[in-house]
């Protein structure tokens, strides 16, 4: 890959420079290695006018010449072929060991002649890409690949073991050659030509073998980058559409392959029955490293068995008679969640299931023949990863046609939706809080509607699930398919942190008798930041959302389990055990990011400056916040605020509890929230960036995370509350809240 052509020229237009190189009269071809910086052999050269022209090693005859009339797309080939002849020398063509060469002088043997021929100084290349490299540097035009894409399909089918064009040889045009020089001498050596065919057909037969065995680990390679690259096929965005239809063009015909090689395999199992030395599962350590399959399997399949004996059997209604209300209660809210879940549950352990009986495979004495068969299993898997119903082509097909149906949701043409909602924003009187924002259409979002309590405007983000619907309470009615709703914040100034010495000031902090000792000592911080409009997800990342953008389930409460009997967790919960790298990752993908500590402030907040998001006492909070209230010392003595039931001893479903007075469900308590700056006990003026708030501390290896969870006292639910946590792991009360900037 070339990353960065520097210079450029349109063809077909006269160009007002003067592109020949400037003259250097008192160039030295040969200097010491001691020699002034800027005098190597790749150094650029200035034209006459004074632009840089280009690296006189990698200069094609003409452009040194600067020959405009010639200069043309076999220019750029010339340029590559000497990426290529460095490459495959280690040497810069013209260059020599132990000398260097002004770029002056370099140019002079540019117009004097070809480079020192590759075949001497990598005298152990492929002949095919000699060949290559010799066109591409040809020193006449005429005699280059007409275009770089000429030059990329004979690497092309270099690589993948086909005919390449610039290689023209082999015994019969060897032969033929022979034969027109030497037309008398042919004739008597007919017997010997016939002897010398018979030992081609053989050498002939080896070669073919050769070349199958070579076309074999070619293949066997392909698939195994074809898998590593799925990994690169993101984000979700128009410009991936190509590189994803590319990939695609390549995997199929590879996958197409998958029954040729499973008969191989077998035949070979076959073949050496007499040899296998036990059936083994080789996959068993990266299952156990699976983290839901791990805790989890063994307690999903009783759950699945218990429930559906229980649905299968009627004895709901038995319960009905001989319960207690609050068992029967139990009862149903455990069958309601389990209704729901137990599809995607059997969906899971299916899964799993699945890749345990494609892991089985067979294990020799003979290292020989367990080499042999272990290259032939890890292929077959391989194309299975790749084939297979769930597997990585079905993968990137889903991503592209989720790209064409992001772009039938978005066409070029603003929606009515759109249309509204941008004329909506701008009125300063519909709109205060925006002051006349100038919304342009959003890649990927749907307008839905400004929310009548906070006056805020509220977006679906396609991507990420179904678009949500709105309830009789007029609150949207979330279920584990439902996307995640994105609030457009007004941009405005923020001040992050507290103080406690001046009652007038922003952020006042006043200790509460019987609740908190005080502000603490890392919270007694402030600073002031500039922030741009942008988008906040109303709830925490659900469950069911972190499956869909990222195919994993790892929270410690997980869909379909139960804690001690008193809550039935479901996909509705918020995902948590989710590390930093893993969640920004996830949501990059799909054109989101994680916030930003001032952000997340200015969201929280919503336009106060009081010690907690509501209000001044922990009163004001008590109906927005899951923490470690009575319930929670029920099974943490000792641990909770004992004066308060929440309703929840592990975290709540999304928009369980009341809003903020922008909207936003769970900011405190819950779930803990994961930000995208590194964490410093404090933020100095001028540390945060323009527009984002982001913080770039000088030292730091923890990532910042705000809001407080179920596991937090009081103090953990205060606006300014903020702790560092190891981006590497994640915890059981550390969740996700997506954000994301406005497209320009």
């Amino acid at each position: 890959y070339v990353m960065d052509w520097g210079l450029a020229r349109v063809l077909g237009e006269p160009d007002t420079k003067d592109v020949r190189p400037r003259s250097d009269p008192e160039s030295v071809e040969v200097r010491t290695a001691s020699r002034r910086e800027g005098d190597t052999p790749e150094s650029p050269l200035l034209t006459r006018d004074g632009d840089v022209i280009g690296t006189p090693a990698y200069m094609s005859p003409e452009q040194a010449r600067g020959d405009l009339a010639r200069l043309d797309a076999r220019t750029d080939v010339y340029a590559l072929g000497a990426m290529l002849y460095h490459l495959l020398s280690g040497r810069v063509p013209y260059s020599e060991p132990g000398r260097r060469l002004e770029a002056h002088a370099v140019l002079q043997r540019v117009l004097a002649g070809p480079p020192a021929p590759l075949a001497l100084l990598a005298p152990a290349t492929p002949p095919e890409l000699l060949a290559i490299a010799e066109r591409a540097l040809a020193r006449a035009p005429e005699g280059r690949y007409a275009s770089v894409s000429d030059l990329a399909d004979d690497l092309r089918a270099y690589l993948e073991l086909r005919v390449v064009r610039a290689y023209r040889t082999g015994p019969l045009v060897e032969l033929g050659k022979w034969v027109r020089r030497n037309r008398l001498s042919a004739a008597s050596l007919a017997a010997l030509v016939l002897v010398l065919a018979v030992s081609g057909f053989a050498l002939a037969g080896l070669e073919s073998r050769r070349r199958s065995a070579q076309e074999l680990e070619l293949a066997e390679r392909t698939a195994a980058w074809l898998l590593a690259e799925v990994e690169e096929l993101w984000p979700l965005r128009p410009d991936r559409m190509e590189p994803m239809r590319a990939w695609l063009a390549r995997a199929r015909p590879l996958a197409a392959r998958l029954p040729e090689i499973e008969t191989a395999r077998a035949a070979f199992e076959q073949e050496h029955a007499g040899a296998a030395r036990a059936n083994d599962d080789r996959e068993r350590g990266t299952l156990e490293a699976d983290e839901f399959a791990l805790r989890s399997l063994a307690h999903l399949r009783t759950e699945l068995g218990k429930w559906a004996r229980f649905l299968r059997d009627g004895e709901r209604a038995d319960l009905q008679d001989k319960a207690l209300d609050n068992e029967l209660a139990h009862a149903e809210e455990n069958l309601g969640v389990l209704e729901r879940e137990l599809p995607w549950l059997a969906a899971q352990l299916e899964r799993r299931e699945a890749a345990r009986a494609r892991a089985r495979t067979w294990r020799y004495a003979d290292p020989a023949i367990e080499s042999a068969y272990a290259r032939r299993h890890d292929f077959a898997r391989a194309l299975a990863e790749l084939a297979r119903p769930d597997g990585a082509i079905a993968q990137v097909e889903a991503r592209l046609a989720r790209i064409e149906g992001l772009l039938a949701v978005d066409p070029d043409t603003p929606s009515a939706e759109w249309t509204h909602a941008i004329a909506h924003i701008s009125d300063r009187a519909a709109c205060p809080l925006y002051d006349g924002l100038a919304l342009t259409r959003q890649m990927g979002l749907v307008p839905l509607r400004q929310d009548p309590g906070s006056g805020l405007w509220e977006f679906w983000h396609v991507l990420s699930g179904q678009r949500p619907e709105l309830g009789r309470d007029e609150r949207w009615q979330l279920t584990p398919d439902t996307g995640i709703v994105l609030v457009l914040v007004p941009g405005g100034s923020v001040t992050m942190g507290s103080q406690d010495q001046d009652p007038a000031a922003p952020n006042h902090f006043a200790a509460e008798e019987g609740v908190d000792q005080g502000l603490r000592e890392i919270d007694r911080w402030q600073v002031t930041t500039r922030l741009d409009p942008f988008f906040l997800a109303k709830h925490e990342l659900t469950q069911g959302q972190w499956i869909r953008l990222a195919d994993t389930q790892p929270s410690y409460w997980f869909a379909g389990a139960s804690y001690r009997g008193l809550a039935r967790i479901s996909r509705l919960h918020p995902v948590e055990q989710v590390s930093w790298f893993e969640a920004q990752r996830g949501l990059e993908r799909h054109g989101l990011t994680l916030p930003t500590e001032a952000q997340w402030e200015r969201a929280a907040r919503a336009g106060t400056q009081t010690k907690y998001c509501a209000g001044e006492t922990l009163a004001s909070v008590l109906p927005l916040a899951n923490f470690a209230d009575r319930r929670w010392s029920t099974v943490r003595p000792g641990e909770g605020f004992v004066a308060h039931d929440d309703g929840w001893i592990t975290h709540a479903p999304a928009a369980t509890f009341a809003p903020n007075a922008w909207g936003f469900h769970e900011l405190v308590g819950n779930v803990a929230e994961w930000c995208l700056d590194w964490y410093a006990s404090s933020c100095e003026r001028g540390a945060l960036q323009d527009g984002t708030g982001e913080h770039t501390p000088k030292a730091g290896s923890d990532k910042a995370v705000r809001g407080g969870s179920l596991l937090s006292p009081p103090s953990g639910l205060w606006a300014s509350s903020r702790y560092g946590w190891p981006p590497g792991t994640g915890s059981y009360d550390i969740g996700v809240r997506a954000a994301r900037m406005l497209d320009p």
